[in-house]
């Protein structure tokens, strides 16, 4: 199930509230939070974050970046990215480009 982020599940994901005033979705399994993601504000453009529990299969990883990806798309914004463990490959594939130490995605 997906639904809109609340503190609580940053805290559950993360270990730590958000940094910023965000629009997020969290991915939950089990009544409880295992991924979020979205996007804060800087300087007009829109910063693309997620995180996940380590025990989320590929599968659940893929699903839930498909849905941030259609959040993502709809914005009038650039959008872009730092890269995490699973990013480079991943902001590939969901057509993100590397622009210097960010990843900025493409139209």
């Amino acid at each position: 199930m997906i639904r809109p982020a609340c503190q609580s599940d940053f805290m559950t994901v993360c270990g730590k509230p958000p940094p910023k005033t965000v629009k997020a979705l969290s991915m939950l399994r089990n009544g409880q939070p295992v991924a979020i993601g979205g996007y804060f504000l800087v300087d007009g453009a829109a910063v693309a974050f997620s995180d996940f529990v380590s025990d989320l299969s590929k599968r659940e990883r893929v699903r839930g970046a498909r849905i941030l990806m259609g959040l993502l798309s709809s914005l009038k914004l650039d959008v872009v990215a730092c890269d995490g463990p699973f990013g480079t490959s991943a902001l590939r594939h969901f057509g993100f480009e590397r622009q210097g130490d960010l990843w900025r995605l493409g139209t």
